[in-house]
């Protein structure tokens, strides 16, 4: 393992202007503002009529169907028989086989090796929403090969939330995660390099303020003597933080380019991921399953998803960020590794930024900024 800075590599665009298009939308609005004077009390009150530019969200019905080993790829059909699970995912109109592929993994219904094909049905279905509005959906066919002792049929009730999905109650309990072991080090520096890269790639939450985005990066050890790289493989932002992973896995899944977890190349060449939001429990098991070795974010993490990234051996980074000092001395990098430190280390002395200076706090009600 080298100690020397990864170097992001750039690739072509997964997330193409197509697919930008289709998930900004203009808006007609009523604005109010409203000013207070000093004391608190309102001085000035306007309207306009004004528009806007907001995320897209749409759902999309997704049935599991269960094939043979032996059957053709031409030779798959869709019988609405044969669903042996049915979701429905909140989602933006966009990359919707990979939303399903990864989704399927990420919760544990199939492998890698288990996929078969992820097809868009021509017809779009109808998911009601609140049982009010019915609104037209897109329907996503994923089939997955058929294990040798197949499950009974569960119940086909369709259980969703907003952004992530609540799928109803496994007959089966899922199976159990496999630890990460630590194989690749990275400096600190490095952290921000994934995050400065994510965040270069926000296009959707720059014109909507509203858009949640992941990408992911693959780690190779050094080759000859050189140094160690990190490689951007894709990005993706969707209304869900839970979809924005959930698309970069699935891309890799539908290319071949995802090994399994617990598997040599995935430990010499692991996965690092950078988010732009909160970090929950359930990010953490969703980047298990997908054989992510680290995971960053300039938000906060929950308590539960500290305890279950230091079960997982996944390397937990949050607070992220970077700010200019006052008076021009430098800038200075931040980041708290909540989790297995061990793949995290020191890039040494810097002598671009100054050290920081804490400054006291002011007593309430003198000058203390709020």
């Amino acid at each position: 393992m080298d100690d020397c800075p990864p170097t992001p590599v750039p690739t072509p665009e997964t997330q193409n202007r197509e697919s930008i298009s289709q998930t900004i939308l203009t808006v007609g609005a009523r604005r109010f503002i409203h000013v207070f004077n000093h004391e608190g009390r309102m001085v000035e009150c306007t309207e306009e009529d004004v528009t806007d530019r907001v995320i897209a969200e749409q759902a999309v019905l997704l049935d599991v169907v269960d094939v043979d080993r032996e059957c053709p790829p031409d030779s798959l059909s869709y019988n609405p028989a044969d669903v042996v699970k049915s979701y429905v995912l909140m989602c933006s109109p966009a990359k919707i086989p990979e939303l399903c592929a990864g989704f399927a993994l990420t919760e544990g219904l199939i492998t890698s090796a288990d996929l078969r094909s992820v097809e868009v049905l021509p017809i779009p279905a109808s998911v009601t929403l609140g049982g009010i509005m019915p609104v037209p959906s897109p329907h996503a066919v994923l089939y997955r090969i058929r294990k040798e002792a197949p499950a009974a049929p569960l119940s086909r009730e369709r259980v969703y939330t907003s952004g992530k999905l609540v799928p109803p109650v496994e007959a089966t309990p899922s199976p159990a995660l496999t630890p990460c072991p630590v194989t690749a080090t990275i400096p600190q520096s490095a952290l921000h390099l994934l995050q400065a890269t994510l965040n270069a790639h926000q296009y959707i939450f720059k014109e909507t303020g509203g858009a949640h985005a992941v990408a992911l990066f693959r780690y190779r050890p050094p080759v000859a003597g050189g140094p160690a790289t990190v490689g951007f493989l894709c990005h993706f932002e969707d209304v869900g933080r839970h979809n924005a992973l959930e698309k970069c896995v699935g891309h890799l899944l539908l290319q071949g380019s995802l090994d399994p977890p617990a598997t040599d190349t995935s430990r010499a060449c692991p996965l690092f991921a950078a988010c732009s939001g909160r970090v929950s429990s359930e990010m953490l098991v969703l980047c298990a399953r997908a054989g992510i070795a680290l995971l960053c974010s300039p938000a906060a993490p929950t308590s539960l998803a500290i305890r279950l990234a230091e079960r997982l051996g996944i390397t937990l980074c949050c607070f992220v960020r970077e700010r200019e000092l006052r008076e021009g001395r430098g800038r200075e990098q931040q980041a708290t590794v909540f989790a297995v430190p061990q793949r995290v280390c020191s890039d040494g002395p810097q002598t671009a930024v100054a050290p920081r200076r804490r400054t006291p706090t002011p007593p309430k009600g003198k000058g203390r900024r709020m």
